[in-house]
């Protein structure tokens, strides 16, 4: 029994252990999470496929950097460069898949796990063209979806919001 399009995941053990201390080894919290997480592998499956080139050695691509050094809580930081990003080589599908490969490798750092991550958006000497690409739907997808797609249910998130 289950959903047919899971049957072909196979989950890796720091994968699996990413929910369940996500969640204080809460089980049932974490099994929905992991839900979530294949929802979204239906909802944006292009998320999901490889990378068929090491986009880190091609400078066209050099938009989004993981910085070398934590932060003193342990944290890392990845800083996002809009202006590096040119939409006219580097598509905005391939964008959204290279920010999600890595807010997700990093996340499988048993480090980034207990002590989480920043993330720098820097805008300087952006332009207008890359005004079409800030739907609410794009940003949405492009902060969150490490997060709220997968970590948070939208109740947690709604609750969360009203704490402040």
């Amino acid at each position: 029994t289950g959903n047919e399009s899971f049957r072909d995941i196979e989950f890796e053990d720091d994968f699996l252990r990413l929910f369940i201390s996500s969640n204080d080894y809460k089980i049932d919290q974490a099994f929905l999470k992991i839900q979530n997480f294949l929802n979204l592998r239906i909802d944006h499956n292009y998320f999901f496929h490889n990378v068929t080139f090491d986009f880190t050695q091609n400078p066209a691509y050099r938009f989004v950097t993981l910085l070398p050094h934590r932060r003193k809580d342990g944290s890392a930081t990845i800083l996002f460069e809009l202006a590096k990003w040119d939409p006219d080589i580097v598509p905005l599908e391939h964008l959204k898949q290279i920010m999600f490969m890595i807010y997700i490798q990093e996340l499988r750092n048993p480090v980034t796990q207990a002590s989480g991550f920043n993330i720098i958006y820097d805008f300087e000497d952006a332009g207008f063209r890359y005004i079409k690409y800030g739907t609410p739907k794009n940003l949405f997808l492009l902060h969150h979806v490490s997060f709220v797609s997968i970590f948070f249910s939208l109740g947690q998130v709604l609750r969360e919001m009203h704490k402040q």
